[in-house]
């Protein structure tokens, strides 16, 4: 019992906890990688947007959580009491652009001119409707938006018509295959762009830095096992969404190929988040040294810090 009273129990809030973005959190407490680093991982809170995954962390007193990197933005600009020390998912990948499947919109050259459904103003599909036009090429002028709420309602949109194309990830690709199809994934056009990154808030990395550090080696852990075994994560992941295994062992391998999962802060990724921002919110500048810090990061694991 004396050495249950030496670890730190906390309690996170991972936005999308149960997809693919979790998956490093889900195996570090199952595969006992925290408990190795003296953290007992009590809950972990699920959240679907940024805003409402760092109001957990925020007014939940919470010590660390995962979060959209543009919510994390504007709440450092508003002056908000966190401070980013990891990355978390770097590529685009679950970012996925579609029609019903009878449509006859076949590639992103037929987007020319057509209404994109995204989910709420200032998400990162908001974001994504502004990049994947612009980087795929088409007429920036032409190109209209339609906020749907979420994915189940741009799906609505989407067969009423009021929508051309409309964002799901690729879970519900797989789970709807024959009534939807995926025209083009964000990643296509945006190879990089930082979805999610995880935070400490209110100083508690400052004053508890082995806890913060003893976070992210048992994330890395994770990722590094997940990576060494795709069918058994696969598996896993399909599990905790019931779906069938070959679907998760698919889409976890999907994300092993493209490097998504990276604790390591990539410049690339934040440029272009930086770059989305000036679209959906009018942010021209983001003071990444101000909200960064590699303090806690695994050596070999840090990246690089923007310039």
């Amino acid at each position: 019992m004396s050495v249950a009273k030496d670890l730190a129990h906390i309690t996170v809030s991972v936005a999308q906890a149960t997809d693919i973005n979790g998956m490093p959190w889900k195996v570090a407490q199952t595969r006992g990688f925290f408990e190795r680093e003296g953290i007992v991982l009590d809950k972990v809170l699920p959240a679907e947007g940024g805003g409402a995954t760092l109001h957990n962390v925020i007014a939940g007193n919470l010590p660390f959580g995962q979060v959209a990197t543009s919510s994390l933005v504007n709440a450092h600009m508003k002056g908000a009491p966190i401070k980013i020390i990891a990355g978390a998912t770097q590529v685009p990948f679950e970012i996925g652009w579609g029609v019903l499947k009878d449509s006859p919109i076949k590639s992103v050259k037929d987007l020319e001119g057509k209404t994109w459904g995204f989910t709420n103003a200032g998400s990162v599909t908001e974001a994504m409707s502004f990049l994947v036009p612009k980087y795929a090429g088409l007429d920036m002028k032409t190109t209209k938006r339609v906020a749907t709420g979420g994915v189940g309602a741009g799906i609505a949109l989407l067969q009423s018509g009021d929508v051309d194309i409309t964002f799901f990830p690729p879970l519900t690709e797989k789970e709807h295959a024959k009534d939807l199809r995926v025209v083009v994934r964000a990643n296509e056009f945006v190879p990089y762009y930082e979805l999610t990154m995880i935070v400490s808030s209110r100083n508690y990395a400052e004053k508890n830095p082995e806890v913060a550090r003893g976070l992210l080696r048992a994330l890395q852990s994770a990722i590094d096992w997940i990576k060494a075994n795709p069918a058994e994560a696969g598996e896993m992941y399909a599990a905790s969404v019931n779906v069938d295994p070959e679907i998760g062992k698919e889409l976890i391998q999907k994300f092993i190929d493209l490097d998504v999962l990276s604790l390591a802060f990539n410049p690339k990724s934040l440029a272009v988040v930086e770059e989305g921002l000036r679209y959906t919110d009018n942010i021209e500048r983001v003071n990444w040294k101000d909200l960064l810090t590699d303090a806690y990061l695994p050596e070999g694991h840090k990246g690089r810090m923007p310039d």
